[in-house]
């Protein structure tokens, strides 16, 4: 009787917990649960209207039975467009497809990014429930999550990453794996990691390099010995090159360069980059060749092959409809991918922003932004704030139990998922140190080059930092409910991002009830856009993404992440669509097309 008592007063536990979260989920979104069907979270419409595209094609693709849901022929007529490389956001879909099939669209998506936030907080709960932690310490953690900055910064309309509950679910199966090391374990965590590349390829991308870091953390044991050396004669000429190197680039910098003339040769010298990496490298060889580091690696247990063998066959039937969809894509030559050249590679997060204060924040994230607008940072993908005190409950943490398994997991997942996020060069105040940084391999790595924002790894640190804080609480006995309840109010004070900026979803008008009358026909909205990730051509107004899941038509130009070059080049010299993508742009003096040649392309295309 007793455990029958204490297995429901836990339950009962738990539920409180919950709802504490869809609570604290419904005050970080607020307003929204006061608009969920007639606003989006964002500053204007852009991709979030995207998103909410996303889960009525996952509903048209599932009432149809015949249509595919990783390729669409409802935008970019006449082609279509393939969305495996698309920010799909096929799970939340699947959900509001199935679970919710009976809301409106708009209703749903906003209802899904509630819940998305208050199971990023449960799920944050229930991995630090997993490192040991008590049910007090593991509801802070889980309350730091989902108050985290770099998730709360993409309610500005990147929905793909407000849902990080995947991500989370991941980690949580890939530590019970290395504790129980059964079969059962491996399938929850090889379903977990198929399920993130369904919410978001990002996210699988950053769960592999999580996973990754707690497995060899968990089986190896580094040390670093240093043998050092006086000044010689070749660490001291290295480090006068490196200061010579560093002072050339910094005089670069500040002057904007010019020309220099070698003997016959003229050399052109607008950029301190090259100097400023070469002085990198001189000046870190001339520190090793003194202080002669070694790195000695002691194994402390062995992988369990047998069961991430399993893991992975789980995963990979998870990830079979995409994986065909990949290959369907990879065979029809519409692969699309950016420039690998490092220099052109996406920045990392700002270091200055770790202490330039909460660009997001309710009240402060207006000033905040200003500072960034003046530097030229961007408050959204190269803010590396964290908050304060996630920063320092996870730092007392590190510093204190460092001897602790599970502190050294978190604590080596931070800081590797860290400088990755600080992007393939260091950048300070928005300008490039020339430092190269680990995260640069990735730009030669196939599919995780795909991955080409590196900040977004933030949210992998954030729910390092949150973990850890949770596990310093209950090592340290200062996890009792009162405690955890003043610091929680505090992480409140300072990470709450309400109220967030709404934007109105457009009425269905008279010609809409009009077109979703007609017989089948694309529908070409003026003004006239074709966009993915890598920019736009003409001027896309996303509002035509949302009225079409009303009238239901096929759509010229459009958005998807990954478009091939080829059908963003028939626009452009196909009539009328050239012509219209120039005005709609704004460049004027565009000679009109015959009609002829505008006709011939519209019926090509189509248009009724």
């Amino acid at each position: 009787m007793r455990e029958t008592e204490r297995r429901l007063r836990g339950a009962a536990i738990e539920i409180v917990v919950a709802l504490a979260f869809a609570a604290l989920a419904a005050a970080q979104t607020y307003p929204l649960v006061r608009r969920l069907g007639t606003h989006l979270p964002g500053t204007g419409l852009g991709d979030n209207a995207g998103f909410a595209w996303n889960l009525w094609w996952m509903r048209r693709a599932l009432r149809s039975g015949q249509l595919d849901f990783f390729h669409t022929d409802h935008l970019m007529a006449p082609f279509g467009a393939w969305l495996i490389q698309h920010t799909h956001t096929a799970l939340s879909g699947l959900l509001g497809a199935t679970m919710l099939a009976g809301v409106p669209v708009v209703e749903a998506q906003n209802t899904l990014i509630v819940a998305s936030i208050a199971l990023n907080g449960l799920a944050a709960y229930g991995l630090t429930r997993e490192g040991g932690a008590a049910r007090a310490p593991a509801f802070l953690a889980g309350v730091l999550f989902l108050l985290a900055p770099p998730v709360s910064a993409r309610l500005t309309g990147h929905f793909n990453f407000v849902a990080a509950w995947p991500l989370v679910l991941g980690c949580w199966a890939c530590v019970r794996l290395i504790r129980r090391r059964s079969v059962l374990a491996a399938l929850a965590f090889g379903a977990a990691a198929g399920a993130t590349a369904w919410a978001e390829p990002y996210l699988f991308v950053f769960l592999g390099l999580a996973s990754a870091v707690i497995w060899i953390t968990a089986g190896w044991r580094f040390t670093l010995t240093e043998d050092p050396r006086g000044w010689g004669p070749v660490p001291l000429a290295l480090a006068i090159l490196g200061a010579v190197l560093f002072a050339a680039g910094f005089a670069i910098a500040s002057t904007g360069g010019g020309q220099v003339r070698v003997w016959d040769l003229e050399i052109s010298v607008t950029r301190p980059t090259n100097l400023l990496m070469a002085a990198w490298v001189a000046a870190l060889a001339g520190l090793v060749v003194r202080m002669r580091p070694r790195i000695r690696a002691a194994r402390r247990d062995r992988l369990p092959w047998r069961q991430l063998a399993v893991a992975a066959a789980c995963a990979a039937i998870v990830l079979s409809p995409m994986l065909i969809a990949a290959w369907q894509l990879w065979t029809a030559g519409d692969y699309a991918a950016g420039a690998r050249s490092l220099k052109s590679a996406p920045a990392g997060a700002d270091l200055a922003t770790l202490v330039m204060g909460p660009p997001f924040h309710g009240a402060l994230g207006a000033h905040v932004r200003s500072v960034y607008q003046r530097f030229g940072i961007d408050p959204i993908e190269s803010s590396a704030w964290l908050g304060v005190l996630p920063v320092a409950l996870a730092l007392w943490s590190a510093l204190r139990f460092r001897v602790d398994p599970a502190v050294r997991q978190w604590t080596a997942v931070a800081a590797v998922c860290f400088v990755w996020a600080l992007g393939p060069f260091l950048t300070i105040l928005g300008h490039n140190l020339g430092l190269v940084l680990p995260q640069a391999l990735a730009q030669l790595l196939p599919l995780v080059n795909n991955a080409r924002i590196p900040g977004r790894a933030l949210i992998v640190v954030s729910l390092a930092l949150a973990v850890l804080a949770g596990l310093g609480l209950h090592r340290s006995g200062a996890g009792r409910p009162a405690i955890v309840a003043a610091i929680a109010v505090m992480g409140c004070l300072e990470l709450l991002a309400a109220p967030i900026a709404l934007a109105p979803v457009p009425h269905m008008g008279t010609a809409v009830r009009w077109l979703a009358r007609q017989p089948a026909g694309t529908v070409l909205p003026i003004p006239f856009g074709v966009r993915d990730g890598f920019g736009e051509r003409g001027r896309l107004d996303h509002g035509s993404l949302l009225l079409q899941f009303r009238h239901g038509q096929p759509l010229a130009g459009g958005f998807v992440a990954r478009l091939p070059e080829r059908v963003g080049d028939w626009y452009e010299t196909t009539e009328p669509f050239g012509t219209l993508l120039r005005l709609s742009a704004g460049e004027g003096g565009a000679d009109l097309p015959s009609c002829p040649d505008a006709l011939a392309g519209l019926r090509a295309a189509g248009v009724r």
